[in-house]
């Protein structure tokens, strides 16, 4: 039997609706969903949180206070939580089994869905489809998309299918290089680094 997993984040574009998430869990999809996610929670199959609490207490980084998650968290959801550890405050956490998938996969994790993304290749999901995620803010883009593209990677390596919005910034790029003419991108690129180039060229010659 073909297992198919949703993993949904916060992207407005791309995520799914609380409705769609039912519609998805109906069609036999596990839904994965992580971080404060009050609305869609309902409709979950597993959760993830990756997170020390406080983070949702003290603002830290780009989260946003969340008291009524950490209660929901508190209270129980219903679902495996898979967390840092396994935590009597959380009812129905799981230990997320960072030694097996640091063993097998390295120590490259930058966000929550790189974890997720693991686990779902360690237990050889056959398809994940992607809604909510598309990496394409600032902080996302610099340093959490890359870890994210390398476990998509593994993922198809492995074998299974991956789904990705068109919206998504995910394995997306400006153009295949070396086919086809430069696209205006490029061509933007191009003229900046001769540019470049040239001021530096005339600042050394002025010393």
């Amino acid at each position: 039997m073909t297992r198919r997993i949703v993993i949904t984040g916060f992207e407005p574009i791309s995520m799914l609706s609380p409705i769609q998430m039912k519609d998805k869990k109906a069609k036999g999809f596990e839904v994965w969903t992580f971080n404060n996610d009050l609305a869609r929670l309902p409709s979950s199959s597993r959760h993830f949180e990756m997170h020390e609490l406080h983070v949702y207490e003290d603002a830290v980084d780009d989260a946003k206070p969340a008291p009524d998650y950490i209660k929901r968290l508190h209270k129980g959801l219903g679902v495996p939580v898979y967390h840092l550890r396994k935590a009597k405050d959380i009812p129905g956490s799981v230990a997320y089994p960072i030694k097996e998938m640091t063993a097998i996969f390295g120590s490259y994790w930058t966000n929550s869905f790189s974890y997720m993304l693991a686990l779902a290749i360690y237990e050889k999901v056959d398809e994940i489809h992607l809604h909510g995620v598309d990496m394409s803010r600032e902080h996302e883009h610099a340093w959490e998309r890359p870890s994210s593209e390398y476990f998509l990677g593994w993922a198809r390596g492995a074998g299974s299918k991956v789904v990705i919005p068109e919206t998504s910034d995910l394995l997306k790029c400006i153009g295949m290089y070396g086919y086809g003419d430069a696209n205006p991108y490029e061509l933007q690129a191009m003229a900046r680094e001769r540019i470049e180039r040239l001021n530096s060229a005339a600042t050394r010659s002025q010393r």
